[in-house]
């Protein structure tokens, strides 16, 4: 330590440096650069420790140097951009764009594949317990007036969603051959609870499938 007027010692240089660092960084916005200023800071403290030999500054900064470390590898992840396979941006883009590619990624993995062949998916009349999106394949709608295929990325299953409790199939759906995501239904209503960041995007993304299909 540095006594009357002569120049600083090497741990009083790096204590004054490291308490620079520690009073900027809060002054700091960007959420990943202030996790590097206070894990540099923490360096700083470390280094501190051992030019005084004060084992227990230095075991508590390595510690917070562990947690900085983790909170910045965390903030990194989060920021990369999200790569989805291409059936999965085609289904994000036309049906939930609100939703970000990670934020896709969660909703889509809620739910599972389903492959149909000559399956019925709704029976005019009977309750519907799942939501489906057409991914690609075949599949028809038998109305009153004929029969009507579907496109992909249309939608089964939202009209009853909204009836609520209701939940009965507004038409028959038959999938002659066709891969199909499927959400269970109780799951998706408690997306308000499990997942709020998704419910809103959700729900536009239901009422955005049911115009798709008005347009057939």
């Amino acid at each position: 330590m540095a006594h009357g007027g002569h120049a600083l010692d090497g741990d009083d240089v790096v204590l004054n440096f490291t308490y620079f660092l520690y009073v900027v960084a809060p002054l700091v916005k960007d959420e990943l650069w202030l996790r590097v200023l206070l894990m540099c800071s923490s360096c700083g403290f470390a280094l501190w420790a051992v030019l005084i030999e004060n084992n227990y500054t230095l075991v508590w900064n390595l510690l917070f140097l562990l947690v900085s470390l983790r909170s910045i590898y965390r903030i990194v992840t989060e920021r990369r951009p999200h790569v989805l396979s291409e059936a999965q941006e085609r289904v994000r883009s036309r049906l939930f764009p609100e939703m970000s590619g990670r934020d896709f990624q969660k909703f889509w993995d809620l739910g599972e594949d389903h492959h149909a062949v000559g399956e019925q998916l709704t029976v005019l009349g009977e309750p519907v317990n799942d939501f489906w999106v057409f991914v690609d394949g075949e599949i028809y709608v038998d109305l009153s007036h004929g029969r009507v295929n579907l496109k992909p990325v249309d939608t089964i299953g939202g009209v009853s969603y909204i009836m609520g409790e209701q939940e009965l199939a507004t038409a028959s759906v038959f999938a002659v051959n066709a891969h199909l995501r499927v959400w269970g239904k109780v799951r998706l209503r408690a997306l308000a609870h499990t997942h709020p960041e998704l419910n809103a995007p959700f729900l536009s993304g239901l009422g955005r499938g049911l115009a798709n299909k008005m347009q057939h």
